[in-house]
Formats: structure tokens, sequence, C-alpha cells
């Protein structure tokens, strides 16, 4: 690439670079799916299930998460910025996947409990979206002790969003769907985190709570959720007390 070329990429905006990815999206696809088909291994390892793909990405993020508070303690703020872009930009990612992949399948497949679950995980998305944004526009002053707390904040909320989805609406979802339905969704979030928006969606998810708040409940599936929502808020206060 020339020198006028990455000039030209560095300029572009978002909303620029967003639809540059969307126009050569079916190439990258085509050219990496060729690629995948020519290799001698397919076949011999399990495609990733759905459950398979969101598990790593939990992992990734606390991974990540350690890695900033390491950065933090050291006093190394050049390392503290770096990850927290990648801890922004992995979290946004995965954050569009599960709205348009993950909770519309649990409203679908386990009806008006399910719907409930999701709209819980979207109000803690909406947590964390507001979070990232935050955290960016701390970003700015990686000694500003204000980052620190910001970011051990948004550790909290993931990971109260984490185990409520691992330990309750993972399992109830590997129950109502085939393997074979786990794999063709685990495909489509990928596919989803390839174009999704890189900046913060707070309005886009507040927006999806109000669409799926408009479903009608079932007054004892509603119970059920909240009672899982209940578990989850009290295994964040431990989080909180433990800090």
């Amino acid at each position: 690439m020339t020198d006028t070329g990455a000039q030209a990429q560095a300029q572009l905006s978002p909303e620029q670079y967003q639809q540059a990815l969307k126009d050569t999206q079916p190439i990258t696809f085509a050219g990496a799916a060729a690629t995948v088909a020519a290799s001698p291994s397919v076949g011999v390892v399990a495609d990733p299930t759905l459950t398979d793909i969101i598990l790593c990405d939990h992992s990734s993020t606390l991974t990540l998460f350690n890695h900033f508070f390491q950065a933090a303690q050291a006093g190394a703020t050049n390392i503290m910025e770096m990850v927290l872009g990648a801890l922004a930009l992995d979290l946004r990612l995965h954050s569009q996947a599960e709205m348009q992949v993950l909770y519309p399948i649990l409203a679908e497949r386990l009806g008006d409990s399910g719907a409930a679950w999701a709209q819980r995980s979207l109000q803690e998305h909406a947590m964390v979206e507001q979070s990232i944004a935050d955290c960016l526009a701390l970003r700015a002053d990686p000694t500003n002790e204000a980052l620190v707390t910001r970011v051990k904040q948004m550790q909290q909320e993931f990971m109260a969003h984490q185990q409520e989805e691992e330990q309750i609406i993972l399992p109830a979802l590997v129950t109502a769907l085939t393997p074979e339905e786990l794999v063709s969704l685990a495909t489509t979030f990928k596919a989803v985190k390839q174009t999704a928006p890189l900046l913060p969606q707070t309005p886009a998810v507040q927006a999806a709570m109000a669409a799926a708040a408009a479903a009608p409940a079932d007054t004892d599936d509603v119970i059920v959720a909240d009672k899982a929502g209940e578990q989850a808020a009290a295994r964040e206060d431990v989080i909180r007390v433990e800090d």
C-alpha cells in the first residue's frame, strides 16, 4: 500500500469505514470460505456452536480486563490505552451480535420467559455500551484514577451479565435448539461481528429494549425470568462488596 493510500484510509470517518467494510464483505467472506474448504483439517474438528462462540467471547473479554488492570498496577499507561481500545471493540462487536442473533432466538424459541430474559439482557447491554463510551472519553488521560474506577465498574457489569447468560440463558437455549441450529446461529453470529458498528451504540440498544418491551409476556414466565434477574443482581452485589 502506498503512503497516499494509507493516508486516505486514515481519513475515513467511522461511517465511511463501515460502508467500505460492507462493500468488501462478500469478497472477503468468499475468499475465507474457499481457504477453509481447501484445508485438509475440515471434517476433523466439529463446527462451533453458538454457545461455543459466546463462551469464547466471554473468556477473551475477561482476559482483556485482566491485562488492563495489570497494566494499571504497573503504571504502563501506553498498554492501558492499547488494551482499552481492544476491550471496547471486543465488547461492542459481541454486544451487536447478541442483539441481532441471540436475543431474537430467545424470544422465538423460549416464549415469554425467553423474551423477558432478552429484555433484561438488553438493559445490561445498555449499561455496558454507556460504560464503553465513558471509558473511551476518559482514555485521553490514562493516569486519571477515574478511568480505572470506570473500567472496574464496566467489568462488574459485564461479569453479572456473563454469569446470568452462562448459568441460565445458554443452558435453556441448548435444550430448545438442535445441534444443527446452534451451528447455523454460530455462523450468523460471527458474520454479524464482521460488519457491526465499532462505536458505542447506546441509542440502538435502547431502541431494541423498547421493541422487546412492547411484546406481551405471560405472568408466570416473567416471574421465572425475574427470579433469574434477582440472582444476577445478587451476584453483582457480591462482586461490588468484594471490591
